[in-house]
């Protein structure tokens, strides 16, 4: 008898311990004065999460992309664009993180070795595990 409660108190603790990981990602895009990228993305991703910030689109087909770690609570990306004035138009702004088994261990820990921890709207299943993907578009003006 002694054990059964042993047992049942170990596969309590085992099911209650399971890292429930829900995920709230908000993205504030700004070009300040058109002349630096400076995306700001606020997040409850665990500290050290890798990923990248890309900017594309535009008349010219411009691209770039800037790799982010999440420090903090935000993942921020900054960096002078290629050229250093984006003309006007319309932009795509995508947040993506790297796939988990790409992740460092304390990171794995929570989110999970195929990412089975993450939930939300931006969580999207991969080959490679689930993994999270935001779009939002942004308009550079003539002024």
């Amino acid at each position: 008898m002694h054990s059964m409660k042993a047992f049942l108190l170990t596969a309590t603790l085992v099911i209650c311990s399971k890292p429930a990981f829900g995920l709230n990602v908000a993205i504030d895009a700004q070009v300040p004065d058109k002349d630096i990228s400076k995306i700001v993305v606020s997040t409850n991703l665990p500290e050290t999460t890798k990923g990248y910030v890309a900017i594309h689109g535009g008349s010219e087909e411009y691209f770039q992309e800037i790799e982010v770690e999440v420090s903090g609570g935000y993942f921020i990306a900054q960096k002078p664009l290629k050229p250093t004035v984006l003309p006007p138009g319309k932009y795509t702004v995508e947040i993506a993180l790297n796939p988990p088994q790409f992740q460092p261990s304390a990171v794995q820990s929570k989110i999970g070795h195929k990412g089975e921890f993450l939930e939300g709207h931006f969580v999207k299943a991969g080959m490679l595990g689930k993994s999270i993907h935001y779009t939002r578009e942004i308009i550079i003006d003539k002024d």
